[in-house]
């Protein structure tokens, strides 16, 4: 017969008051547990990041008081001063313009003052959406996986390429077309790579 005792049993010799030795518990593996993030950090540096990628478009248009791309540019403003109850214009000759990007050109007209006042407004919208290249392109490269202070250094170089930062000088669609694709694919993938919902009956093979 064995008389060899089992790891942490107590010996048969030691005294009774004496509690089993246990053996060491190995320490935690601090790369096994999530990083913590300073969401506080991240949320100045994206605020401040979006400030300075609407100054650098400002600066771009500084020099802009009258639309230079016509017929396209009058012809959005002419539809948003129509949305927001203003005078019409004959544009019978041009292309037809939708209502959507100038009801997004709406508060121009709300804000500005006299025609400069208001394509100087039209201008400042584009800069505001056209910056917001900068999260959404954080978000796409952190989709596929790329570390995030590289996302985020990308994502400012992204914001600032010639397509997306030229076409922000004009009040055309072009100003905030990147912004819609780049928003759109995310919320493709968003879709497409979500689980199913609880409960979902799942296809039988």
């Amino acid at each position: 017969m064995s008389t060899r005792i089992p790891q942490g049993a107590a010996r048969p010799d030691a005294p009774p008051g004496r509690a089993a030795a246990r053996p060491p518990a190995s320490p935690a593996d601090p790369a096994a547990a999530p990083p913590r993030v300073d969401r506080r950090r991240w949320a100045w540096l994206f605020a401040l990041g979006w400030v300075a990628q609407v100054a650098v478009r400002l600066w771009l248009g500084s020099g802009q008081t009258v639309p230079v791309a016509t017929p396209d540019e009058s012809g959005y403003l002419f539809a948003a001063r129509v949305l927001t109850g203003g005078p019409d214009a004959d544009m019978s000759f041009g292309t037809v313009y939708r209502g959507g990007y100038p009801l997004l050109l709406t508060p121009a007209f709300w804000v500005g003052e006299g025609p400069v006042g208001v394509y100087r407004a039209a201008l400042a919208i584009n800069a505001l959406v056209s910056a917001a290249m900068l999260p959404l392109a954080y978000l796409l490269l952190r989709r596929l996986a790329v570390r995030r202070r590289w996302s985020y250094v990308f994502a400012h170089v992204t914001a600032l390429l010639p397509c997306v930062l030229f076409y922000s000088g004009f009040v055309l669609t072009d100003a905030i077309l990147p912004v819609l694709v780049v928003g759109w694919l995310l919320l493709a993938h968003t879709w497409l790579t979500a689980p199913p919902p609880a409960g979902a009956a799942r296809p039988s093979g």
